[in-house]
């Protein structure tokens, strides 16, 4: 037997995997029994809850059969096993599409009569892709859907085609995180079960910092530390070209919104009947992330939103800080850089953006006993250490998000553990009072003001009047 792990999901698997080990190897033949629940709850240090439950996914998964009012019986296998397939989506361009096909290997290898198909569609309009699908019922059993989407799939009418998921059984004040379940949950049901997420962070390059002689200790308090270091880590060449820029964001839907809800800019009003972006603390803060491009020239332009760049930039050694996520932050695998994650900072408050990635189940699907044991697994502790040793997206499992010996310099920054600081100064797009759809429109009337054709004020007057009910 494993030595026991202080985690609770750990002594969970140790269980699980055990008994089927067990099976496997022929130390458990057919027709013997385990042992009885008491004496596992025992030894792996489980509640007989627990122990229930670990057992009854072993009998779901055919390994082992309950008699009742005797215990748990191993089955006979079966000559010929029928081998069943599901099918499991994702987008075609994900930093973690390498890791999702590794969780699948170990899943199969699990599970030998269950084969996952993997179907990617396309980024650029991945929800539309699944709602055709699911419109003409060959949708995938499994897919990946982020916050966002999933309230997308809601407005095309087809939440009720999702599988309700039951929050109280995952126990999520103690073994996940509860902002990240919320981002799943809509009309108070959990539609999709979460997998990864993360805050947007502002990250550093130590070796530009220091280059540039700021103080590797140093900290952003407020915009003001922020223009001020960018400033001085901004250089420009003989023929006028800018060679490093202090500070790069993308311009795309998930980036802007920081510096409003750091200003305390209020973008729907109470009632959520009409926007409010001429609020004068939305304009100023949307004034300061254009002056940051023309007026100091500190952060380079990018009118069309385009993502991954600033990344690019980045991990070239082209900009000293940026915006981005722990997802976004895959790009730097291997690439030699000294950097790090920076506190949260704000204006008139500290405040960070959430964006989580979630899997949900096609109840029109052809097997969901399947697909949901396949949710079950991906959230669980083995894929998920495989998330966390392979990537810097944040596992939503928090024994394994707060794991610092699945850490690995050539993958995650040494202060990657910083996150559970940040997450009590996060919000949602949501939380702010926005919808999948707005936000596109919102978008395209903000690129003027990133392309330096309108001061903020006008398109945030254009805004107001676009929305206006």
């Amino acid at each position: 037997m494993r030595r026991r792990s202080a985690f609770f999901e750990q002594r969970f698997s140790d269980l699980q995997n055990d008994i089927r080990e067990a099976i496997m190897d022929g130390s458990l033949k057919p027709g013997d029994y385990t042992l009885p629940e008491n004496t596992l709850s025992e030894r792996y240090d489980l509640s007989r809850f627990s122990v229930r439950n670990a057992l009854a996914q072993l009998v779901k998964d055919g390994y082992i059969e309950k008699v009742p009012g005797i215990g748990n019986r191993v089955r006979a296998r079966e000559t010929k096993q029928v081998t069943e397939t599901i099918c499991l989506s994702w987008f075609e361009s994900s930093h973690e599409l390498p890791i999702i096909k590794e969780i699948i290997g170990l899943f199969e290898s699990r599970n030998p009569h269950i084969r996952v198909k993997l179907m990617t569609l396309p980024e650029g309009d991945y929800v539309g892709f699944l709602n055709q699908l699911l419109e003409m019922n060959s949708g995938p059993d499994v897919f990946h859907v982020s916050d966002s989407h999933i309230r997308a799939l809601e407005r095309f009418g087809k939440l009720d085609m999702l599988k309700l998921f039951r929050r109280e059984e995952r126990d999520v004040q103690e073994h996940s995180y509860p902002a990240v379940f919320d981002m799943f949950t809509l009309r108070e049901e959990l539609r999709a079960m979460p997998f990864a997420f993360s805050p947007v962070v502002a990250v550093c390059n130590e070796k530009l910092w220091a280059e540039s002689g700021v103080d590797p200790e140093r900290k952003l308090g407020n915009w003001s530390d922020l223009l001020e270091i960018a400033l001085q880590c901004t250089k420009q060449g003989q023929d006028g070209m800018v060679e490093q820029y202090g500070f790069c964001f993308s311009t795309m839907m998930q980036r802007w919104q920081l510096f409003v809800l750091q200003n305390e800019g209020q973008l729907v009003s109470r009632e959520h009947n009409q926007m409010t972006f001429t609020h004068e603390r939305v304009v100023e803060a949307l004034e300061f992330c254009v002056d940051l491009i023309y007026k100091h020239k500190v952060s380079p332009m990018f009118s069309d939103g385009v993502p991954r760049f600033a990344e690019k930039l980045f991990a070239e050694g082209n900009a000293a800080m940026i915006l981005t996520t722990y997802y976004y932050m895959n790009q730097f695998r291997n690439r030699q850089l000294q950097w790090k994650v920076l506190p949260a900072f704000g204006q008139r408050k500290k405040g960070a953006l959430l964006m989580g990635s979630g899997i949900a189940v096609n109840n029109s699907g052809s097997n969901v006993p399947l697909a949901e044991q396949l949710v079950d697994f991906m959230t669980g502790l083995e894929a998920q250490t495989l998330l966390k040793k392979n990537g810097c997206t944040i596992p939503m499992l928090k024994s394994v998000a707060e794991d610092d010996s699945l850490l690995n310099p050539e993958i995650h920054p040494y202060n990657y553990n910083l996150f559970r600081e940040i997450l009590p100064f996060a919000a949602t797009l949501w939380d702010m009072g926005l919808k999948p759809l707005q936000l596109v429109q919102i978008s395209n009337e903000l690129h003027y003001a990133w392309a330096g054709i309108k001061k903020p004020q006008q398109v945030c007057e254009r805004i107001d009047e676009l929305f206006r009910i």
